[in-house]
């Protein structure tokens, strides 16, 4: 139909949003809304919704202050009149309550009650939901068969921290008071909800039969009917009769119910009214979190050019001018803390300083880095490496030795062996990583490549040679033909170079250099080649040492989800080889050494518990690793004979991660766009050490967090939860955008990432054990009057420092890991197993911006 002929064409539509939008920026000329408007992923409309959203916070912030301003001063804001007389409370009620009687009374609604029958429905509905045998009942029964699960896997994790931390008898019998009233407690509950769900299964099915009973004879009484006949008295043998006035929910039952759940709610307050906000950032700050995050993956470039800024622009190319010689040399100093300075100093004096390093370190590397097979039997075997340093220093550890004592003071290059453990428990893993489609498109564009670049394939292998001897001669010939190298593609081939320039679309630019035309001197790069030697290898050892701590703590994940702990009697194998051993055995052999052999062998046994011989247990076999940071910076992990182990299965995750290293650097190798230069090999495999190992550095961060959260968890819905949480982290690898001129912004932006993740969980459940344990202490002073044997369902005291000195016990704090919050051995911290919260939030709040904002792989 066509429109009338006096209306226009205009009217009726809506005014173009970019219009609309040049409009406000006059009137909202400092609205976040207008910082960059060359953004195309913001949309006008999307603009104009933030200014609105501007508009009504401004509104709410006004209205809040006006607020605060009634409940300072209301008599100024309300004003009543004169003769204002409130009807009187108690008459609203007597008014109220005949109403409701005379409504109960009407047999017939009258018309004047126009809401009886919704009256009516309403209190049928409320009068279902009462807490009757039949809703309570069942409700209970679950709730105790849990709960006496969970007391039994916390009196297990209580004897394992006691294993754990405890080694030696004095600890033992320091803590064994504290140990003995923490057991006693777990038991009484486990007491009470095992004869309660016993109780209930036994006498609810007769209440509710007696319930029922009940209700047919009122409902035949009220039809005017014969009621039914009563049922008649039992038999002997046969289940006691329930009266009305005896009821299968007795008082301990329902007092331990509502205490523990008070608990529950009054802890996971705080992170509970955290989760209620943190689930709207998406709609609240949407374009503040993209700018934000922005600025953090693209910070301004620091004052002063290095080596990794200069790499993070482009692939590196070799060294071929002394300014460029110098400015590594001076980053790599700082790496090392050397005391002298190639530009200050004599040279040869520098030269020498860098030898030495080499050699002390190295030997240092090559002991660290030699796994023999494990043997529980040589615990605090140590190697002796050759030491550098000064004559004065050499001659002081001559001394030492000479006159006989210990090779820990005397021998400072001392390094205790660390064993190859077989990882016998990755056939019983229950829990697998989740999948990635982002990851495998990646791994599916690194394995189009048709060959690896063979030279730095030979450079990763050398890099595992533990011969200095070698080492040194084959950096003598990178010294001697670095020129040569670096000129290769300039003399000799320009003509070759500069056709396959031109085929790409690229054209030669600027003179080319020559062998003439650098200078080098030798003095300074000699010890360029033998500090990223050494940087390469640390970087190696630093990433080889998280792998096997992520390794260790899926070992730990696995183990528990096949039994709660050892048994404190090692079980017979039976595997035919170790019956045999154990008939060669003596009778009267080491009980530790037997629980040793069950630890190792465990496809051969089953040493663990379960929860009925978990309550009946008064000690179990320690079974857990222990971790620690050396000096260095490295990750050590002891198992529970107290070996430094590395488990063979993160040595074959570290094969994998050097072959995407390899198709990484293959990749942009391939793509070098000057034909001016030589890509340097050595500094791009040099990164991409450091890149993986600062990631997984980064991610162990947040792997920290959650196994701190799995160790004092001991429900075994959170356990398992948190324990799917770590392996997924574990196996998280880095998207590589490889659009961009060089890896290393990638590797930065999922640093930078796991970096403000792992801040963020740390400070969640920093406040959260802090939380609880006020909590926690409160309530102890607060219920100090009731008996000791009515305390069951409140929680125990935890240790605070400075007043619950005593529950320590004279023993140091206990922290699960490196850098967590310290606590009492036997304190356990209920109520951050709801971390795994956080991160279900954190990750669709991620996947909601990525979606709005059309973020997608190696864009984010």
């Amino acid at each position: 139909m066509a429109p009338k002929g006096g209306e226009k064409d205009g009217v009726g539509k809506e005014e173009d949003p970019m219009k609309a939008l040049l409009k406000l920026s006059v009137k909202y000329s400092n609205s976040a809304a207008f910082t960059d408007m060359s953004e195309a992923r913001i949309t006008a409309e999307q603009r104009l919704l933030e200014i609105k959203l501007e508009e009504l916070q401004k509104q709410c912030l006004e209205l809040q202050n006006k607020r605060i301003g009634f409940w300072a001063n209301p008599t100024t804001e309300i004003q009543l009149p004169e003769a204002f007389n409130p009807a009187s409370v108690l008459e609203l009620r007597k008014q109220r309550l005949a109403m409701n009687d005379k409504i109960a009374q009407t047999v017939v609604p009258h018309d004047i009650v126009s809401h009886t029958e919704l009256l009516l429905d309403e209190l049928t509905a409320v009068s279902a939901r009462k807490n009757c045998e039949e809703v309570v009942g069942p409700m209970m029964i679950d709730f105790m068969d849990q709960h006496a699960e969970r007391m039994a896997r916390k009196r297990c994790a209580l004897l394992r921290r006691f294993a754990t931390h405890c080694k030696d008898s004095r600890q033992q019998h320091k803590m064994q008071a504290l140990l003995t009233a923490r057991l006693e407690s777990t038991t009484v509950e486990h007491t009470i909800a095992v004869n309660s769900a016993r109780k209930l299964r036994k006498q609810l099915p007769a209440a509710l039969a007696f319930s029922a009973e009940r209700a047919a004879r009122e409902a035949a009484e009220a039809a005017g009917g014969d009621a039914p006949p009563p049922k008649p008295p039992p038999k002997e043998g046969e289940e006691e009769h329930i009266g009305p006035a005896v009821s299968p929910l007795d008082k301990a039952s329902m007092r331990l119910f509502l205490r523990w759940l008070t608990f529950q709610i009054r802890s996971h307050k705080r992170l509970s009214r955290f989760l209620s906000k943190f689930q709207w950032l998406t709609h609240t700050h949407r374009y503040e979190l993209l700018r934000s995050s922005r600025s953090l993956l693209s910070p301004p470039p620091p004052p002063g050019s290095s080596a990794q800024h200069a790499a993070a622009e482009g692939v590196p190319s070799m060294v071929v001018t002394t300014e460029r010689l110098n400015t590594l040399l001076s980053d790599l100093k700082s790496v090392f803390a050397l005391s002298v300075d190639p530009e200050r100093d004599d040279v040869q004096q520098y030269a020498f300083a860098v030898k030495n390093l080499l050699s002390t370190l190295h030997a240092h590397q090559a002991a660290d880095s030699t796994f023999p097979q494990y043997d529980s039997s040589h615990t605090g075997r140590f190697v002796q490496v050759a030491q550098g340093g000064t004559y004065d220093e050499r001659r002081r550890r001559t001394r030492a030795e000479a006159s006989g004592d210990d090779a820990h003071g005397a021998d400072k290059g001392s390094v205790e062996v660390t064993y190859l453990k077989p990882s016998s428990w990755l056939e019983y893993r229950k829990f697998e990583p989740q999948g990635d489609a982002h990851r495998d498109e990646l791994a599916g564009r690194l394995a189009e490549l048709k060959e690896l670049d063979h030279i730095m394939s030979a450079e990763m292998t050398a890099c595992l040679e533990n011969n200095l001897q070698i080492v040194s001669q084959r950096i003598q010939e990178q010294v001697d033909t670095h020129v040569e190298r670096a000129v290769a593609v300039n003399e000799g081939n320009e003509s070759m170079a500069t056709a396959q320039k031109s085929l790409q679309g690229l054209a030669a630019q600027g003179p080319r250099l020559t062998k003439a035309m650098v200078q080098l001197p030798l003095e300074k790069l000699t010890p360029l080649y033998q500090m990223r030697h050494l940087q390469m290898r640390q970087a190696r050892r630093r990433l080889l040492a998280i792998l096997n701590y992520f390794r260790s703590i899926e070992r730990r994940v696995t183990l528990d989800s096949r039994g709660l702990a050892f048994s404190s009697v090692a079980l017979p194998s039976k595997v035919p080889a170790d019956l045999a051993s154990a008939a060669a055995r003596p009778a009267d052999a080491d009980a530790q050494t037997t629980a040793e052999e069950a630890h190792r062998n465990l496809s051969g046994v089953d040493p663990v518990m379960g929860h009925k011989e978990a309550m009946d247990a008064e000690a179990v076999q320690s079974r857990d690793d222990q971790y620690s940071i050396d000096a260095d910076g490295v990750v050590r992990v002891r198992d529970a004979a107290g070996c430094l182990v590395v488990y063979d299965s993160a040595l074959e995750d570290l094969t994998r991660v050097n072959s995407e290293m390899l198709q990484i650097g293959t990749y942009y190798l391939q793509t070098y766009p000057d034909d001016r230069s030589v890509p340097d090999r050595v500094t791009i495999l040099l990164d991409l050490y450091e890149h993986e190992a600062t990631y997984y550095e980064a991610l162990k961060h947040t792997v920290d967090v959650l196994f701190e959260a799995y160790e004092h968890c001991f429900c075994p819905t959170e356990q398992a939860r948190l324990g799917q949480e770590l392996i997924t982290s574990i196996a998280q690898r880095p998207l590589v955008d490889l659009t961009k001129p060089y890896f290393a912004e990638s590797y930065r932006g999922h640093t930078t990432a796991l970096q403000l993740q792992g801040t963020l969980l740390r400070d969640v459940i920093t406040g959260q054990m802090l939380e609880e344990r006020m909590y926690r202490n409160t309530t102890v002073v607060r219920n100090h009057g009731i008996p000791v044997l009515d305390r069951y369902g409140f929680p125990e005291e935890v240790y605070q420092p400075a007043t619950h000195d005593e529950l320590l016990g004279g023993c140091q704090p206990y922290t699960c890991v490196p850098g967590g919050l310290p606590s009492g051995a036997l304190d356990l911290f209920q109520s951050v197993g709801g971390i795994g919260s956080v991160m279900d939030v954190m990750r669709s709040v991620t996947g909601e911006l990525c979606f709005v904002h059309d973020l997608g792989a190696g864009r984010g």
